[in-house]
């Protein structure tokens, strides 16, 4: 029994892995943190929880930049809509135009293609750290280490900030 812990399962459940994660407790401790297990630093930097519920990208770029998330949201569509070379995937333009929609206006996970977009949009170089591996750049072009923006990916599909 786990009296000492408390799950903090993300309002966006349904849009992860959905109820089947229910059936499994250790499946469920897999996907989401526990308040013992946050990380307090990685790299030197301080860890700053961002709620898991879907915006967490933007939100963890948002603390950085202070942008809010819809604004964030719609410079990455924007900006993916004029570059769909960001996400080599795309073989479906239609397919692609609605997922842009999506991801600009609803609860749709950002990755790669967002953060290289947000990079050159803000004119920010953005550091994703991940515990155990090596940290990743986009818009090293842009480096300024007082605007530079640092995200923690925890390999479970959500980020957090760092600062």
């Amino acid at each position: 029994m786990i009296h000492d812990r408390q799950i903090v399962v993300p309002s966006g459940l349904y849009e992860h892995h959905g109820i089947e994660t229910l059936a499994d407790f250790n499946v469920l401790v897999t996907l989401w943190k526990t308040q013992k297990e946050l990380l307090a630093k990685v790299d030197g930097k301080q860890v700053v929880p961002i709620v898991d519920d879907g915006h967490c990208l933007f939100a963890s770029i948002g603390h950085k930049t202070k942008d809010g998330i819809q604004e964030l949201r719609a410079s990455a569509a924007k900006r993916l809509r004029k570059h769909p070379d960001y996400a080599p995937d795309q073989k479906d333009i239609t397919k692609y135009a609605s997922d842009l929609e999506k991801m600009e206006k609803n609860i749709v996970w950002g990755g790669e293609s967002e953060i290289r977009a947000l990079s050159e949009v803000l004119r920010r170089t953005i550091y994703v750290h991940q515990e155990g591996q090596a940290t990743l750049s986009y818009g090293l072009n842009f480096g300024n280490p007082q605007t530079d923006v640092h995200v923690l990916f925890n390999r479970v599909n959500h980020y957090d900030a760092l600062e």
